[in-house]
């Protein structure tokens, strides 16, 4: 230690006690006995407010590890000063309990690489740098984010991104044939299943709801798209159907089938038919399957998948659609002799420019 540098100073702070400065270090006596601080350990320590700081008085004198956790640790009241390679830190509450919980240094985590942060993003969180990931603390929840959900939740820019906080430890699921993880967000779902994936916002929200990689969209295929056709929106693929989202018509999802394959089929987002803004089962006449959109509408049953647009749908609407006179659609419109001509069960609808749309039954 050296020479005293100062004469000993005593205090009430944490539980009271007596400490002094040496050349190479500091002694401090309390009800947790007597030990050395030296030094980089004492650097971090003095900085952190020594004895009357955020980590109290010393309770242990240093512990080496060697081997493949090679460092030292000393503990204090509040928490543990670690040097290693990494750096020299100190983990405290509340990242401290979530820490040992994860099999302190020489669990996934390792070693602290950097003091923990308070961060006001997203409603505030404090987060700590491990040599394995980060402890994130977000109000009662406690979490490790690491490996790949780490990488491409600090890509969406962390805490203060498009996905928030981490709200719950990833894990692994088998769904849909496949195995993959999965960690939730506030805003948002990190999924690694064959490529990195992320689903955020109001299109995560309605995954979710949906059962998620377990539910009837399965894993998600692709990032989301956005769309400046008929007003803009968003759309996410998924193994089992799309998720779209638009200011518009909301955010809605369409399982895969006969109804997504016709609505993909003529342009999806940027096609003729817009965003979806509805979609269920009718069980009029023969019964079947729909989707609305901001521009059309899709109608799936026994008699054949349609999209009915137009002055037509509205003419089909105005006759009772699925339960009137014409029943269900059984081909899309197509043009004849200068008409737009669509076919239903029991009829067809024609239109003209000069004449409008007129039923003719059969």
């Amino acid at each position: 230690l050296g020479n005293p540098t100062a004469n000993a100073i005593t205090t009430t702070a944490n539980g009271g006690g007596t400490s002094q400065t040496f050349q190479k270090g500091m002694i401090a006596v309390s009800g947790s006995g007597s030990y050395a601080v030296t030094g980089p350990a004492l650097t971090e320590y003095t900085a952190l407010g020594g004895p009357a700081g955020s980590l109290g008085w010393p309770r242990m004198a240093p512990a080496t590890r060697t081997g493949a956790h090679a460092g030292i640790a000393q503990g204090f009241q509040k928490g543990t000063i670690y040097t290693s390679s990494a750096g020299t830190a100190a983990v405290l509450a509340p990242v401290y309990a979530q820490f040992m919980a994860s099999g302190h240094e020489t669990g996934q985590l390792g070693y602290p690489t950097g003091d923990a942060v308070q961060d006001s993003a997203a409603g505030g969180a404090t987060w700590q740098p491990f040599q394995g990931g980060r402890i994130v603390v977000a109000g009662s929840k406690r979490t490790v984010v690491s490996g790949s959900m780490l990488a491409i939740w600090l890509a969406r820019g962390g805490g203060a991104g498009s996905m928030g906080w981490p709200t719950a430890p990833a894990r692994t699921l088998r769904a849909q044939g496949r195995t993959g993880a999965l960690q939730t967000f506030q805003t948002g779902v990190a999924i690694a299943q064959g490529s990195m994936r992320t689903v955020t916002g109001p299109i995560a929200k309605t995954y979710m709801f949906h059962g998620g990689p377990s539910g009837v969209l399965g894993w998600p295929t692709s990032v989301a798209n956005g769309s400046a056709a008929n007003g803009s929106g968003w759309a996410q693929r998924f193994t089992g159907g799309t998720i779209f989202w638009s200011g518009s018509a909301g955010t809605h999802a369409l399982a895969g089938g006969k109804v997504l394959d016709l609505y993909n089929a003529r342009g999806g987002v940027n096609g003729t038919l817009g965003w979806m803004s509805a979609s269920g089962h009718d069980r009029s006449g023969i019964g079947g399957t729909y989707a609305v959109f901001t521009n059309g509408r899709i109608y799936s049953s026994n008699a054949g998948t349609a999209a009915v647009l137009g002055a037509i749908l509205q003419r089909w609407l105005s006759a009772g659609g699925t339960r009137g006179v014409l029943g269900w659609p059984t081909s899309n419109a197509r043009s004849v002799h200068g008409a737009v001509v669509q076919r239903f069960q029991h009829g067809t609808i024609s239109w003209t420019q000069s004449r409008g749309a007129t039923v003719r039954r059969s």
